[in-house]
């Protein structure tokens, strides 16, 4: 990571796209627990975790 923002590397899936932004899924799940069925906010722990398992399951292997 010494090399990051100076063009050498290739960006990383998991911080510098949208796809960051499923590791919040579960926060906006909580938000709307009151307007949705439960189960829509037990899916929206499902998005983030798969994303927190997916980020590090990809950085354990470029370790």
């Amino acid at each position: 990571a010494g090399a990051r923002g100076m063009g050498t590397e290739e960006p990383d899936l998991y911080r510098d796209t949208w796809v960051r932004y499923l590791g919040y899924a579960n926060e906006v799940g909580e938000s709307f627990r009151p307007l949705v069925p439960v189960p829509v906010v037990w899916a929206s722990y499902g998005v983030a975790t798969a994303y927190v398992t997916a980020d590090a399951i990809d950085k354990g292997r470029k370790a």
